[in-house]
Order: C-alpha cells, then sequence, then structure tokens
C-alpha cells in the first residue's frame, strides 16, 4: 500500500542483532549453544526450506513452481539455464544445512512482521533452528525489494512515488549499516570466547554475515518471484505489463546479489545500486 515506517529499520536490527548475535558461541557458553542446536533441531521445515528455496528455484521438473506466463522463457533462460547461478545456489545451501551459527527466525519475510508507526512485532518462529545468521537479515532486505519492484513499475513519477522509493532505499542502507553496528557493538563488548575477542575477528565475522545475507536476499527474491509461495507486491500487479517489469527486475538484482556477494555487499549502498541498475535493464 506503498506506506512508510519511520522506526522500521531501528527496530528490525535491534530485534536481529539481539537474537542472533547473543545466541552464537562466541557470546553463549559453548556447551549451552549446543544443548540449544538440540533443542531446536527442525528437519521437517528446514527440507521444506532447502527445497523451496535452494532447489526449485533452480530446477524446472519440481512440479512446484508458477511461472508467470508472459516471463515464461526469461526465466527459463535467467535461473534454469543458468549454470554459474546453480553453482552459487548449491554452495549456499550447503552453507544452510551445515552453519549451525545462530538461533535464526527462518522465516524473517515481511509478512511475519506486524509493523505500524513507532512499533514493530516479529511473528511466526516455526522455523526456527541454528542456521546461518544471513538468512534472516537477507529475507529483511529481499522483501523490501519486492516492494521497491511494485512501486517502480505501478506508482506514477512523482513524489508520492518518490517519498516511498526514498524510504525504501533509506530502509535497506539502515538496516544494513545498522545491523552492522549493532553486531559489532554486542561482539566488542560481550564476546566471552577468548579467540573472538582477537582483533579484526569481529569485523571479519559481520564481513562474512553480510555476503550471506546479499546471497540470501537473492534467493528469497528468485523463490518467490517463480515459487509457489508469491508475495502481494508482485502477484498482486494486475496489469501484465507492469507485473513482468516486476518480475524481472526482481531477478535481474537477486542474481547481482547471488554472483556478486563476495566481491560487494558491505554496505547497503550496494544493493540499492544494484537494484537501480536490474531496473535500468528492464524498464
Amino acid at each position: 500500500e506503498h506506506k512508510t515506517f519511520s522506526t522500521f529499520a531501528d527496530d528490525i536490527t535491534t530485534f536481529m542483532a539481539n537474537t542472533l548475535i547473543r545466541t552464537t558461541d562466541n557470546i553463549l557458553d559453548p556447551a549451552k549453544k549446543k544443548e540449544l542446536i538440540k533443542e531446536f533441531i527442525n528437519p521437517e521445515l528446514c527440507a521444506i526450506t532447502e527445497l523451496l528455496v535452494y532447489t526449485d528455484p533452480y530446477t524446472n521438473h519440481s512440479g512446484r513452481n508458477i511461472l508467470f506466463e508472459p516471463n515464461v522463457e526469461f526465466f527459463t533462460k535467467e535461473l534454469y539455464e543458468d549454470e554459474k547461478l546453480h553453482l552459487e545456489a548449491a554452495k549456499l545451501k550447503d552453507q544452510f544445512k551445515s552453519k549451525a551459527q545462530a538461533l535464526i527466525h527462518g522465516d524473517l519475510h515481511t509478512g511475519s512482521i506486524f509493523v505500524k508507526e513507532g512499533h514493530t512485532k516479529v511473528l511466526d518462529p516455526e522455523f526456527m533452528f541454528y542456521g546461518p545468521i544471513g538468512y534472516d537479515v537477507g529475507n529483511v532486505i529481499g522483501n523490501l525489494v519486492f516492494a521497491w519492484a511494485n512501486a517502480a513499475v505501478t506508482m506514477d513519477d512523482g513524489n508520492e512515488k518518490k517519498t516511498f522509493t526514498d524510504w525504501l532505499e533509506k530502509s535497506i542502507v539502515d538496516i544494513i549499516e545498522l545491523f552492522k553496528k549493532k553486531a559489532l557493538d554486542i561482539l566488542l563488548n560481550e564476546a566471552t570466547d577468548r579467540m573472538a575477542q582477537t582483533p579484526g575477528f569481529a569485523q571479519w565475522y559481520i564481513s562474512d554475515i553480510l555476503s550471506d545475507t546479499a546471497g540470501v536476499a537473492g534467493l528469497e527474491i528468485n523463490r518467490r518471484i517463480v515459487g509457489s509461495a508469491k508475495v502481494k507486491d508482485i502477484a498482486g500487479i494486475t496489469d501484465p505489463e507492469q507485473r513482468t517489469k516486476a518480475e524481472r527486475i526482481c531477478v535481474k538484482a537477486a542474481k547481482k546479489f547471488i554472483m556478486n556477494r563476495y566481491s560487494s555487499y558491505q554496505s547497503g549502498e550496494d544493493y540499492v545500486k544494484a537494484i537501480h541498475e536490474a531496473a535500468g535493464e528492464v524498464l
């Protein structure tokens, strides 16, 4: 509905920094963390994620994908036939299965967040398990891209559109920058592991999370575009030409996030630049 919420970025990054960084074994006693890994083992729902997020969007034989007809040829070329993309998705899938880094929400898209001005609440944690921190941060970023693409194709040029897209871009930047700051503060001030207190470790740790974040942001975008679990921002666009363009913007941005996650996306501005580049290739 093209509404803005001034405290959202600050609220959601406080939630993510507190719940994610403080459940790593840099902060927790390692024995306690291993107990939590056992307590929150979640094989059934992890299997759903491994299939719907990390596998189906890159194969055309699952029977679960639902492609918007005008984009079938585009998706075939950009997702099903891109073997370099498949390799990166495979690497990210292996990481999801093996990187028991923190107690993650596991499904932190915008549909799992209630928001009104000044208030933010997170719900639906049934997918939670010990996994890579970037999975949660990337989900939040990816879902803001849907809103941006919706505005880019459905809103008339003018102050209203500029206000909304400016807020989205600022939110993406702020989420990355505020998460970096809050996560780093916790690591620097609360780390209990002696080696985690080594100068430079905390900075390296956050940088690694941000690389994962970019990859997951791309995976989340692709799976919502071609998978069965659609988002209203895109699937709710009634004009076929507008929806075609919005989906293409999303997938092109997603591929940039995935393929360049180690060389870029250490700042929020990197995402905004990539989104504009993707839109420029489509519009």
